[in-house]
């Protein structure tokens, strides 16, 4: 059946005026500097909690009932030698409390969130530094 009710969607990141300020981290980065990498991944993932918040209140105040969050939020947090300070990182309740705010906020409005994989997840992606990964 046709539903007339169309949702307009955003697709984690936004650009213009209202540019998103999204953090990233690499693992290279992360080997070379393992000496203030613990300090920066928080820093990093503090960050995204509080850009995906500020993107969601955009979301609301735009009417896009739709948002699609990146998997990349928690760059280096699969790792097993960043384990430990995830584990750390997710245990303090003062770094999701916003955030849990701002979902509840927004799906009790009728917003819907998801998300995708991040490119290494991507089958057909062709890049010969991702196929070595598969």
């Amino acid at each position: 059946m046709y539903n007339n009710d169309r949702r307009l969607g955003l697709c984690c990141l936004l650009v213009g005026e209202h540019k998103t300020q999204f953090k990233s981290i690499k693992r290279t980065w992360a080997q070379r500097n393992a000496d203030v990498v613990v300090d920066r991944l928080r820093a990093v993932w503090l960050n995204n909690i509080q850009e995906t918040c500020r993107v969601i209140n955009y979301c609301i105040n735009n009417n896009i009932w739709c948002y699609r969050l990146s998997s990349d939020l928690f760059g280096l947090a699969d790792l097993p030698e960043y384990q430990d300070v995830w584990k750390d990182f997710c245990a303090q309740d003062t770094n999701w409390s916003a955030i849990r705010s701002h979902v509840a906020t927004y799906v009790a409005m009728g917003g819907r969130l998801s998300t995708h994989p991040g490119q290494f997840c991507v089958i057909s992606n062709d890049s010969p530094d991702i196929i070595a990964r598969r």
